[in-house]
């Protein structure tokens, strides 16, 4: 099994480097492939998170 996910990169920020994947205009999609074990592990690190904990340091960075 081939899973593929994207990436996305600020060209005004790294003209090298999307000058160096031909990214003339926004938004360009790239695409590769992941292990086929890549879609359990991150399904279980999802699992393991303690939303309570994710919604306060999200709140924390909100308020700063």
């Amino acid at each position: 099994m081939v899973i593929w996910c994207s990436g996305k990169i600020d060209a005004e920020a790294q003209p090298a480097l999307a000058g160096a994947f031909e990214i003339s205009s926004i938004p360009t999609l790239m695409i590769g492939a992941l292990p086929e074990a890549a879609p359990d592990e991150l399904i279980d690190k999802a699992r393991a998170l303690d939303m309570d904990e994710v919604r306060g340091k999200f709140a924390v960075q909100r308020e700063a």
